[in-house]
C-alpha cells in the first residue's frame, strides 16, 4: 500500500494530553520550524531505544484512525506543517476497539479501554508498573478498581486540533500543563 501525506487534524487520539516537559516541547518545536522530519533516522539520533515513528491505528470496523503513539509529533505537525509526511508513520490495520479494551499481560498492555467513550491519561506509566507488581490472579480485578487512574470519558476536547491549540498556548505562555 503506497503512504500518502496524512492531515494530523483529522486523526482521533487514544490520550487526553501531552506529558513532556515544556523544554523538550520547545525542542520539538525548533526542530520541526527548522525543516526537519521526524523520520526514522532521526529518531534514532535522538533516542535510540525508542525510535519508533508514529504509529495510526486504522480501525477495522469503521477506517476511523487514531494516534497511537506519537502524539507530542503530530501536534507539532498539525500546528506548523500541517501534514505527517510518509516517512513519518506507519499504519496500523487489523486491529478494532475489542484489541484496545481487553488486558494482555504479556504484551504489557494493561490499561485497557474504550477508544470510542475513553481517552487515556497523559502519563499512565506509574499506574502500569503498579499493575505489573500485582499477582497474576489479582490484575484484572486491580485495574477494574483504579480504572480512574489511568482513563477518563472521551469528551469533544479529545482531538488534535484542541490539543495542539492547549500545547501552543503553553509553548507562548511557558504553562507547563498540557491535558
Amino acid at each position: 500500500m503506497h503512504k500518502t501525506e496524512l492531515d494530523p487534524a483529522g486523526l482521533r487520539v487514544l490520550q487526553s494530553g501531552l506529558r513532556l516537559p515544556l523544554a523538550d516541547l520547545r525542542n520539538m518545536w525548533d526542530y520541526v520550524y527548522y525543516g526537519h522530519y521526524f523520520d526514522q533516522g532521526a529518531l534514532k539520533v535522538h533516542n535510540p531505544t525508542h525510535a519508533g515513528l508514529i504509529v495510526i491505528t486504522e480501525m477495522q470496523s469503521d477506517g476511523r484512525r487514531y494516534v497511537r503513539d506519537g502524539l507530542h509529533r503530530v501536534c507539532m505537525l498539525c500546528a506548523s506543517r500541517r501534514a505527517i509526511a510518509p516517512m513519518e508513520y506507519v499504519m496500523e490495520t487489523g486491529l478494532d476497539y475489542d484489541d484496545f479494551n481487553a488486558i494482555n499481560v504479556a504484551h504489557n498492555w494493561v490499561t485497557p479501554f474504550d477508544p470510542k467513550t475513553e481517552v487515556r491519561l497523559p502519563d499512565f506509566r506509574a499506574f502500569k508498573q503498579e499493575v505489573l507488581a500485582q499477582p497474576t490472579g489479582q490484575v484484572a480485578a486491580f485495574i477494574s478498581g483504579n480504572r480512574h487512574r489511568y482513563c477518563t470519558r472521551r469528551t469533544s476536547a479529545h482531538n488534535v486540533h484542541a490539543i495542539t491549540q492547549k500545547m501552543l498556548h503553553m509553548l507562548i505562555h511557558g504553562e507547563q500543563n498540557v491535558s
